[in-house]
């Protein structure tokens, strides 16, 4: 595992974009990233290895859903409320996220398109007879708002 703040040099493009959201927030907030597995247990550990040194954080937002549930166990484990005392939100939008306790916020990715796009470019670099370049294709993502997060503060 492993903690940075300020220097972000190594994240995927989802966290580096979401570092780069909360630079350009009207109240810029300076966040603590965590590196772990990306799976419930490593939720969960980071979460306690962040609630060990940062007691007051009241916000997290996990790589995956599948990270966010053990962010969730982890916080329940420890006393905390969700979302009066920390919002959680996770990315993928997995079927599950709608009927976990409390039902997770999330980010939806279009996972029909993803694979469409993935065999169309598959295929379309298989029947080329010329050096292969790189395709780059933006997908619309969309927040689903449930009830894991807390309403801003205004």
């Amino acid at each position: 595992m492993h903690t940075s703040r300020g220097r972000h040099g190594n994240l995927t493009a989802r966290a580096r974009g979401f570092v780069r959201a909360l630079a350009a927030a009207p109240n810029p907030i300076e966040p603590i990233v965590l590196h772990g597995n990306h799976n419930f247990q490593g939720g969960a550990e980071l979460t306690t290895q962040l609630l060990a040194e940062h007691p007051e954080v009241t916000a997290i937002f996990a790589a995956n859903d599948m990270m966010a549930f053990g962010v969730i166990r982890a916080l329940m484990d420890a006393g905390r409320r969700i979302p009066q005392d920390v919002s959680v939100i996770g990315f993928d939008n997995t079927e599950i996220s709608s009927i976990v306790h409390p039902p997770l916020t999330t980010i939806h990715q279009p996972k029909a398109e993803l694979g469409q796009a993935a065999v169309e470019i598959l295929l379309r670099l298989n029947s080329r007879n010329e050096p292969k370049d790189l395709e780059h294709r933006l997908l619309d993502v969309h927040l689903v708002e449930r009830q894991s997060c807390m309403e801003p503060i205004a």
